[in-house]
């Protein structure tokens, strides 16, 4: 098999294991690559087209970190991912992890589990510390009813 042949398969499932992760990472190596792919058409060496292929990742993945660093720090969070920090009102006693109970949070019902493992009555005012699926994770906020 040609060697530029070889590079373009391996740029193409980088650039399909970059659409399976959340970071922008592999895509360099796709990107170093299609360049290896080309110039290969000129230099037929393999170790030589290998080093090349190294150098230019290597290059690509220092000089971009502040981009993509940037890029991932500036990205939206989800509408679930806000309610960390928020308080919510219990709608229903909160006993335990295998008996949740529901609070409201910012006009919406969630199912919620105290973090702590002790109960929280109907009417207590509570934290929202971690989200875990559809369920959240709560403390009672002291001197709250």
């Amino acid at each position: 098999m040609e060697h530029w042949l070889v590079w373009l398969i391996v740029a193409v499932v980088m650039a399909i294991v970059e659409l399976l992760t959340p970071t922008f990472f592999v895509i360099w190596f796709s990107a170093s690559a299609i360049v290896t792919s080309i110039l290969s058409l000129f230099i037929k060496d393999l170790l030589t087209q290998s080093f090349i292929f190294t150098i230019i990742s290597f290059i690509l993945i220092i000089f971009t970190k502040q981009l993509t660093q940037r890029f991932l720090k500036n990205s939206v969070k989800t509408a679930v991912d806000t309610l960390v920090g928020k308080t919510g009102v219990v709608i229903d006693t909160i006993k335990s992890a295998y008996d949740p109970g529901r609070i409201k949070v910012d006009g919406q019902l969630w199912k919620a589990e105290p973090l702590d493992g002790n109960n929280i009555e109907k009417g207590e005012i509570v934290k929202v510390l971690v989200v875990d699926g559809v369920t959240l994770k709560v403390e009672k906020i002291k001197g709250g009813n």
